[in-house]
């Protein structure tokens, strides 16, 4: 299935714009409101939980503008959001385990979640890059 999955982007590989975008959407609106609203059930201080809101915000409007931009260089853009979504992995990462003491068990799994969708959609992202750039 997941082969299938690989097969299919690779040939409309504008549709991962949409995905990371949709995706982006939605982090930014959980992170941001919903974590927010609910911090004592997180661990993290509304600070920081706005403050990480603030890239899947950028990236969505990112992926919006690389979705309706016509012509466009798609690997590299790819290549580009690849890139920021590893950064925000990686800052997520580094944000859990400096507040770990903080962070609750709710917490943890939310963002436990989040970095394995992140990984698996950073995958996705260079693999489909790779086999367009051969």
């Amino acid at each position: 299935m997941l082969i299938s999955i690989f097969k299919n982007i690779k040939s409309k590989p504008r549709v991962l714009f949409v995905i990371d975008g949709l995706g982006a959407l939605f982090s930014a609106f959980f992170i941001g409101f919903v974590l927010v609203k609910f911090q004592p059930f997180i661990g993290l201080s509304k600070t920081t939980l706005v403050f990480l809101a603030v890239f899947p915000s950028f990236f969505f409007v990112y992926n919006v503008y690389c979705y309706f931009r016509t012509p466009i260089k798609v690997l590299a853009f790819l290549r580009i959001i690849a890139v920021l979504n590893l950064f925000y992995c990686f800052l997520s990462i580094a944000i859990v385990l400096c507040n770990y003491n903080l962070i609750t068990k709710l917490g943890l799994l939310y963002f436990g979640l989040e970095i394995m969708v992140l990984l698996f959609l950073i995958r996705l992202e260079f693999f489909v890059v790779y086999k367009l750039s051969d």
